[in-house]
């Protein structure tokens, strides 16, 4: 779009507004002229546009484009348009007029936004792809330990009675959860995937409601809403439950009193790949797991798949980093939000596949 251009006199009303101006806001230019150049500065900037404004008069200086102020205006819907302005002046006294070459960066918003989220995505990729190696050889090494702990408790528990045998299967259990939860710290990050299979998501879900109804309290409700017709994915149907289970679980157990757990499910088009560049969407299917809990901080947002992290007492911060690998391992993205005013969001994003017949192998496969 060509930049537009309006020119006012030293009292801040419009003499002159181009066809292009009129056109990025919403007018013709007839409609502008004579108007006060408050009418195309938003509300909340007009106060401090007019002092500006102002002050630019007394003294004028020149601000070519590119080096200009970013500011914004008021499209005639009231919408808010990102906006770069050049500034100019001729004439004095009565007779001065002030010219601005008005310029539209909303692309240039969204550009740099994106940018933004790239950069992100891929440091939080080489941070996971980090913390995956440096939890794998703590987790090999603790296991061995482990192991040596709990085989020779056992042997020593086979000569062993009263409170000193108690004592040594008390030794044995722990030294067993150990290793379970290092089994799956060795998980994380791990390069086999699993055998993917074509699965139809509406059936899936259906399948595995009752399963996530007993695993959450009582008082909160499990709900499922997947359309018959969504896409298909192909991933590992262990790791597909153990991605939706630990999702609900851990909705389930934010939720303070009576709440609700709702996993939806979509079609969309979404950049899957943290590497790829913003333009490039691809089909996709959204798995949402929303509840009605308190939501979560920005601090918890910004630690939340990391392995350890958990603000639960006991827990192990183990759960969702495995979902965040298993999901990156599937070729998909995951993210999570706060919801206003309460609740939070779990965002899964999944290559869609919908098969040219049904008995179509997974691509790869």
């Amino acid at each position: 779009m060509a930049d537009g251009v309006v020119v006012c006199d030293r009292h801040g009303t419009i003499v002159y507004a181009s066809e292009g101006l009129a056109v990025l806001l919403g007018y013709r230019p007839d409609e502008l002229v004579s108007q006060p150049l408050e009418t195309i500065v938003p509300d909340r900037l007009a106060a401090r546009h007019e002092g500006l404004r102002r002050e630019y008069v007394e003294s004028p200086a020149t601000r070519s484009m590119g080096v200009g102020l970013e500011l914004a205006a008021r499209h005639r819907c009231g919408r808010v348009v990102p906006v770069e302005v050049g500034l100019s002046s001729f004439g004095a006294g009565s007779e001065m007029r002030v010219v601005a070459v008005v310029r539209d960066v909303s692309e240039r918003r969204r550009s740099e936004a994106a940018r933004r989220r790239l950069e992100r995505d891929l440091l939080q990729a080489r941070k996971m792809e980090a913390l995956g190696r440096l939890a794998r050889g703590v987790a090999h090494d603790f296991n061995n330990i482990l192991q040596a702990v709990g085989g020779t408790a056992a042997l020593a528990l086979e000569h062993a009675d009263g409170r000193l045998r108690e004592d040594l299967e008390t030794i044995v259990a722990s030294a067993a959860q150990g290793r379970e939860l290092t089994s799956q710290l060795l998980m994380f990050g791990r390069p086999d995937a699993g055998a993917p299979e074509l699965l139809d998501l509406q059936r899936e879900l259906a399948e595995l409601l009752p399963v996530l109804r007993r695993f959450v309290p009582k008082r909160v409700e499990v709900r499922i809403e997947c359309p018959p017709d969504v896409a298909g994915v192909c991933v590992s149907r262990v790791h597909l439950e153990q991605i939706l289970m630990n999702l609900v679980v851990n909705a389930g157990e934010a939720i303070e009193g009576d709440g609700e757990v709702t996993v939806r499910v979509a079609d969309t088009r979404a950049r899957l790949r943290p590497d790829s560049l913003p333009s490039v969407e691809e089909e996709a299917v959204e798995i949402a797991v929303v509840d009605t809990g308190p939501g979560m901080s920005e601090d918890t947002l910004a630690c939340l798949f990391d392995p350890f992290y958990t603000t639960k007492p006991g827990g192990t911060g183990i759960g969702l980093s495995i979902v965040y690998e298993l999901v990156s391992q599937a070729g998909g993205r995951i993210s999570a939000r706060s919801l206003a005013p309460a609740g939070a969001e779990l965002l899964v994003l999944l290559p869609a596949f919908r098969p040219p017949h049904p008995s179509a192998p997974c691509p790869g496969v």
